[in-house]
């Protein structure tokens, strides 16, 4: 199966706005916390953050790998040729997840 850019991103891209959802309340609370007068809720609002988006990366992950194979695939090969979408696609998969990954794309 052909797949172009446009194709692959579209599908990337809803499947980082439903893990987003799903990790909707994480991002709440950590807005709720960086909004507080407290400084000590600062740094736990930023490490909720983190948590929040490594939670969202794994729900991205699980979602990606239901995918078709040859969907897999050809996602792999644009993030291959293609700087920007490999920037966005190891954004929202998770930095090393990624990077251990696409050092096995041919």
């Amino acid at each position: 199966m052909t797949m172009t850019k446009d194709e692959a991103y579209s599908i990337i891209s809803n499947l980082n706005e439903e893990a987003h959802s799903a990790a909707w309340d994480m991002w709440v609370e950590a807005d709720e916390l960086g909004e507080s007068d407290e400084e000590e809720d600062w740094a736990a609002a930023e490490e909720l953050r983190e948590e929040a988006s490594y939670e969202q990366a794994g729900y991205f992950r699980a979602s990606f790998n239901d995918l078709k194979q040859d969907q897999q695939d050809a996602i792999w090969q644009w993030a291959k040729q293609d700087e920007d979408f490999a920037e966005d696609f190891k954004a929202w998969y998770g930095q090393e997840e990624f990077e251990e990954h696409i050092a096995e794309v041919e």
